[in-house]
């Protein structure tokens, strides 16, 4: 996708990507989670007018038994973790509150339907996964 994405970005932002050290593998539709990073390379770029950086990294997590109290709805395990983070203008907490939810945007009317981030949310909860909504 790396190509793809330097398209949606141009030449104002920088992409960086961390791969895992060690491969784990995982059982996901890789249709689905193009469109997960897709879908969050649109907001980066959406929230980064002036250009910035992006970090997509990928690392092997291992949730034991004291971690699940601090998640939602997280069995025990091993887990591949996609973090995506940028240096962009951020979200109030309201607006992050409020984020993955259908229909939310924070566009003026016409410009988005406000299904990005709810699609993101969805994908990730229907694959076993969890969100982390940081900056």
């Amino acid at each position: 996708m790396y190509k793809m994405l330097r398209r949606i970005f141009g030449e104002q932002i920088e992409l960086f990507t961390i791969p895992s050290q060690e491969e784990w593998l995982v059982e996901v539709d890789s249709r689905q989670i193009e469109q997960v990073i897709l879908n969050l390379s649109v907001n980066t770029r959406d929230a980064m007018p002036q250009g910035g950086k992006l970090q997509a990294e990928v690392q092997n997590q291992i949730v034991a038994d004291l971690q699940p109290a601090l998640m939602e709805n997280i069995l025990t395990g091993e887990y591949m973790a996609l973090l995506v983070s940028d240096d962009g203008v951020g979200m109030s907490g309201d607006v992050q509150q409020k984020a993955f939810e259908p229909f939310f945007t924070t566009k003026p009317e016409g410009l988005s339907t406000g299904l990005g981030l709810s699609t993101v949310y969805g994908t990730i909860k229907q694959n076993g996964g969890i969100h982390s909504a940081g900056k």
